[in-house]
């Protein structure tokens, strides 16, 4: 009987939480703001980008926070195995990538990141006076995480 109850209660739960993502993810596509790739200033997050990235937080513990957060460290973790990428392209080659398809190509990323919510690919600035290259996806917690070319 209590397997009963512990099932009705996840789908009372699961249910509405899916058909939110299902439509959170289909209007953020339209919201999200791709950075334009020809300037070296680092954009900030704007209220309307989070708010396309992430679930609206139940509290602490709720399912949105922990799918927020997992999502998050799913960007951080791409961010950072492309950044990788880009040192181990800078220090070969003396120059940034003019694009990630340029690193792929060379073998040094698996596929082009996209972001887990909108699938759009993450901001890449190929050419920053100060760091070569950056690529950059905003976070749900309202920062940015960013990988350099060196």
């Amino acid at each position: 009987m209590k397997v009963f109850i512990l099932v009705g209660v996840f789908l009372i739960i699961a249910i509405p939480l899916f058909i939110y993502i299902l439509k959170s993810k289909s209007n953020s596509v339209n919201n999200y703001r791709t950075y334009q790739t020809s300037t070296s200033a680092a954009p900030t997050v704007s209220s309307n980008d989070q708010n396309s990235l992430c679930i609206p937080n139940g509290g602490i513990g709720s399912p949105s926070k922990q799918l927020n957060q997992a999502n998050d460290s799913g960007r951080k973790t791409t961010i950072s195995e492309v950044a990788d990428g880009l040192k181990t392209y800078y220090s070969k080659n003396g120059k940034s990538p003019a694009s990630l398809e340029e690193l792929l190509n060379a073998g040094l990323i698996a596929r082009i990141p996209k972001d887990p919510v909108t699938n759009k690919v993450y901001s890449y600035i190929p050419s920053d006076p100060n760091n070569g290259c950056i690529i950059e996806a905003n976070l749900c917690s309202g920062s940015v995480a960013r990988g350099y070319c060196r």
